[in-house]
């Protein structure tokens, strides 16, 4: 909610939309557990409809650190929420729907956050993080949270966070180890 409110608030944006692309992006980061550069070169191509159940989508993450080949990159199931605030869906749904109108009729990118419309996934990354740093360092956030808040949140809080509320909810190490593809090295996530 605070990042939408940011978001909102103004600033220097490429295209009216990029406040939906930014708040797309975090709810896929934070829905997928990945990183930004996962995020960040996800291809269009790569989001399907689930066969086995029409109310879901399937995302195929291809690239990570951790992945060295296809094969061990799985797809991963994305669901709906109740809470329009968090569903992956509309978020997702606004981001495609301003993207397209901006270009034309037609998405420009083979990438699925190509915020800065034919870019790089490095500039979207390298802007995605400046956001964030922005977001961190406010004032806003800073009077909420508090300083040592701001000082501990990084863009890897965006995958902290979903992998500590699953892991209390009865997910195995094992289990967020795959939905975030990282590395399980003697019980440990990496």
């Amino acid at each position: 909610d605070f990042f939408r409110k940011k978001e909102s608030s103004g600033g220097n944006h490429s295209f009216n939309g990029q406040r939906y692309s930014m708040a797309a992006f975090c709810l896929w980061q934070y829905h997928l557990i990945t990183r930004i550069d996962d995020a960040a070169r996800t291809e269009v191509s790569s989001l399907l409809p689930n066969i086995h159940f029409p109310f879901a989508l399937t995302a195929h993450l291809f690239w990570s650190k951790n992945i060295q080949e296809e094969r061990d990159a799985p797809h991963q199931i994305l669901f709906g929420s109740m809470d329009p605030k968090n569903c992956l869906f509309i978020a997702l749904a606004i981001h495609l729907e301003s993207r397209i109108q901006h270009d034309n009729g037609r998405l420009a990118s083979q990438y699925l956050f190509d915020i800065n419309r034919n870019s790089k996934p490095e500039n979207t990354k390298a802007l995605v993080r400046t956001w964030m740093k922005n977001v961190f360092e406010s004032s806003e956030y800073i009077a909420k949270h508090g300083d040592v808040a701001r000082q501990l949140s990084s863009s890897h809080s965006l995958r902290k966070l979903p992998s500590t509320q699953v892991c209390m909810n009865g997910c195995s190490r094992e289990d967020i180890a795959t939905r975030g593809l990282w590395r399980l090295c003697n019980g440990m996530l990496w």
